[in-house]
């Protein structure tokens, strides 16, 4: 065997390595990019935040309660009342509900509730409506109708 023989031997066996390794460069950022997409997806819905609402009697009163039944930090934008179908600033007192406190960009952690609202009896067709977001920025919006407590 020649020299150049030899040369044209080991270039074709570079030719083949340097596919190979080109082929197996190519499926390894083909998984690793799957990869990064399945473990963001994973990441979004382990902290989704998930509100859930019940009712507290105490004495005449029942309390409106908020929880965040989810798994990560519920960031509650905006807590409504609305009156069969109407909502606007003094329905509250024609459903017979008194406001606690103001609630606006209230933070709920995992399992935290908070009271929001207290009636004695709320007039009927009396909805809830909370408007929540995650931790990335998602919104979400939970209403309830009192009739169902």
């Amino acid at each position: 065997m020649s020299e150049v023989e030899i040369f044209r031997q080991s270039l074709e066996v570079s030719r083949v390595v340097m596919i190979i390794t080109i082929i197996m460069t190519l499926i390894s950022v083909t998984f690793s990019a799957l990869t990064l997409a399945f473990q963001r997806s994973h990441d979004i819905k382990t902290v989704k935040p998930l509100c859930s609402m019940s009712i507290r009697r105490t004495g005449k009163l029942f309390q409106v309660i908020v929880k965040n039944a989810g798994l990560g930090p519920m960031i509650v934008t905006d807590i409504r009342i609305a009156v069969e179908g109407i909502e606007g600033s003094g329905v509250e007192k024609d459903a017979g509900i008194q406001v606690k406190k103001e609630f606006k960009k209230m933070i709920l952690s995992v399992n935290e509730e908070n009271s929001v609202f207290e009636t004695g009896a709320a007039a009927p067709g009396t909805k809830i409506i909370v408007e929540y977001r995650d931790i990335y920025d998602k919104a979400y919006i939970f209403s309830e109708n009192l009739e169902t407590y």
